[in-house]
């Protein structure tokens, strides 16, 4: 069966908001700024898929526990399958900002910067520039677990696929529509790659135990996803397998990486103040940082975040050489931008570039 494509008709006139005081000064701020209506997430509660009128974007409390399920809930049964949401947090700097990520959040602020929410409900509303091109043609998601069918098809439809259910390997259809299979490390993923006859990119799903598990190696044409962190991060392993210029040699991979960040324009006077994001891919050049507002191209940034298996965090400065805005454009990237090293103190570099061969050394023996 073919999934449904999940892109909503979200209404531009209203924002749903988990756990939160509705009636506290930055969400009366919105209402003012943009006429918009404010709703309660739980009022989404049990419907069967996405409505008429979804809202233009979620502000859920990731503090509660009920509000992170509601949203993980609407976000696992298609009822609001690609409406944006931003997480309040109390410490930007909490195991809770992963966890966010990984239920398929866009951004995040901590409570005490939620005056800054009318940038994030802005760059919503405006719209933004759509950067790379579209992929076409089908994607076969092998895949018992629904909740984790539908938050990989969210991200794939994203990149321009038609996305293709099946629930064991027999049912994997074959033909030059077909242009990647994404399979479940539950399943004989041995002896389904075996059996292929097409030779199309395999992309092997699941979490670190089930990866361990299986005997197969990462190749150009077969790689090893572990589903404990950013369902997102799928559209990067995906990129690799689909993009030529991805397979071939660089002086320094992008390596999947997701911590929080902090980070603000170095020019006194430049527009904006400091905030946060969380970091979506790092090499030895630089990184991308998921935000909803991304700086302009150029922009001369310091960032302060913790490198790879390091302990403490690093402070480097560097430039932004390109960004995406929302909506997340055809090529799937998530809204960010993309992070080139203009300076390197020499401890903070030293950290970054042993933190980084540790992880791809960490990353190979998953392969």
């Amino acid at each position: 069966m073919t999934a449904p494509n999940p892109e909503v008709e979200m209404s531009r006139s209203r924002i749903a908001i988990g756990g939160l005081d509705i009636t506290a000064e930055p969400f009366l701020q919105l209402i003012e700024r943009f006429d918009w209506d404010l709703s309660l997430l739980e009022e989404l509660e049990g419907a069967s898929g996405p409505p008429t009128d979804a809202p233009r974007c979620l502000v859920v409390d990731w503090e509660l526990d009920e509000s992170r399920d509601l949203c993980r809930s609407l976000r696992s049964t298609g009822t609001l399958p690609d409406v944006p949401v931003v997480a309040v947090v109390d410490d930007p700097w909490s195991p809770l900002v992963a966890d966010a990520f990984a239920s398929g959040v866009d951004d995040y602020l901590p409570r005490r910067q939620l005056d800054r929410l009318e940038e994030k409900v802005a760059a919503v509303a405006g719209g933004g520039t759509l950067i790379g091109q579209s992929a076409s043609g089908q994607v076969v998601l092998v895949d018992p677990d629904r909740h984790q069918r539908v938050l990989f098809a969210r991200q794939l439809h994203r990149m321009g696929f038609d996305v293709h259910f099946a629930l064991d390997i027999d049912s994997i259809p074959e033909g030059e529509q077909v242009k990647m299979v994404v399979i479940s490390a539950a399943l004989d993923v041995v002896a389904a790659l075996k059996a292929r006859t097409a030779d199309v990119p395999w992309l092997v799903v699941g979490d670190r135990d089930q990866l361990d598990a299986v005997d197969v190696k990462e190749t150009e044409r077969t790689k090893l996803f572990d589903t404990n962190g950013d369902p997102g991060q799928i559209v990067f392993i995906a990129n690799q397998l689909l993009t030529e210029a991805f397979t071939q040699l660089r002086a320094s991979k992008r390596l999947v990486y997701g911590v929080p960040i902090h980070f603000g324009a170095v020019k006194a006077g430049s527009s904006g103040g400091r905030t946060y994001g969380y970091t979506y891919n790092i090499s030895l050049g630089g990184l991308f940082v998921r935000t909803l507002t991304p700086p302009a191209i150029g922009t001369v940034l310091d960032l302060c975040f913790s490198p790879p298996s390091g302990r403490g965090r690093v402070l480097v400065t560097g430039h932004v050489v390109w960004r995406q805005e929302q909506p997340v454009g055809r090529n799937g990237v998530p809204c960010g931008f993309g992070l080139q090293y203009a300076e390197l103190p020499l401890a903070d570099g030293a950290a970054l570039e042993v933190g980084y061969e540790a992880l791809a050394q960490h990353l190979d023996k998953l392969g």
